[in-house]
């Protein structure tokens, strides 16, 4: 999408979307109640592709919009979710990046110092996940979503 979308395309509406998915955290647990705690297996394979193009398209904000999804959809616990997330970006920006490897320019020690990273997060993030209560990692999780939605929109 990104190779062949006009440029900037997407810029305008991200930190809505970003925003949306940190409100959505933060009422998390009234709408999971109001689908009276039912896993929403549906909506959550057809958001899940579509945040998974976003993310590979953009990027900015898709963990966010990932835990907000799975955490509304599922009956997961937010440190299974937070592991889902990252296996879920994984995938989405593994399949990007072959993409632009094949037909797209690649600055390849960016992507090179990009992956270091991610594997750390990946490796670090979950253990530390399950040691913080989990009302507090979502509000603190929103609250970044929100500051990033806030940064994306005045950029």
């Amino acid at each position: 999408v990104l190779l062949v979308a006009p440029p900037g395309s997407f810029e305008a509406i991200v930190p809505y979307l970003v925003g949306l998915a940190a409100l959505a955290l933060l009422l998390q647990p009234r709408i999971r109640n109001l689908a009276d705690g039912r896993d929403l297996p549906g909506v959550f394979s057809v958001a899940v592709f579509v945040v998974s193009v976003y993310g590979g398209y953009f990027g900015a904000g898709a963990g966010v919009i990932f835990l907000a999804l799975i955490l509304i959809c599922t009956s997961e616990q937010i440190w299974r979710a937070s592991i889902l997330k990252s296996y879920l970006l994984g995938v989405a920006n593994l399949v990007a990046a072959v993409g632009f490897a094949v037909f797209g320019p690649v600055h390849w020690v960016a992507a090179a110092a990009m992956a270091v990273g991610a594997f750390a997060g990946g490796r670090c993030g979950p253990p530390l996940v399950r040691r913080i209560p989990p009302n507090l990692l979502r509000m603190g999780v929103a609250l970044a979503g929100f500051g990033l939605a806030g940064w994306l929109a005045l950029r």
